[in-house]
């Protein structure tokens, strides 16, 4: 994927990651972008989000199985945003 941004100016790019055929653990990702034409400053090309858990469905606490545990994590947060 190419992106063309004019100077100065910045963007979100989204994108979907298909986990189906990942198995279960903690994964980093980075994207890179390449310098462009006179740039000088590259030290922010680089972006890493580390630490993402791929559990299965119902897992909050990312300790791989669906306990209480999971289930007062979920109300915890429920209770926060009450009353709605």
């Amino acid at each position: 994927m190419i992106h063309s941004l004019p100077g100065e100016t910045s963007t979100i790019l989204t994108f979907n990651w298909d986990t189906t055929e990942f198995s279960k653990g903690n994964y980093n990702l980075t994207a890179y972008a390449t310098p462009v034409h006179g740039e000088t400053v590259t030290e922010d090309n680089t972006l890493s989000i580390l630490g993402i858990t791929l559990t299965i469905l119902g897992d909050v606490d990312g300790d791989r199985d669906v306990d209480i545990y999971d289930i007062v994590i979920a109300a915890g947060h429920y209770m926060q945003s009450w009353p709605p």
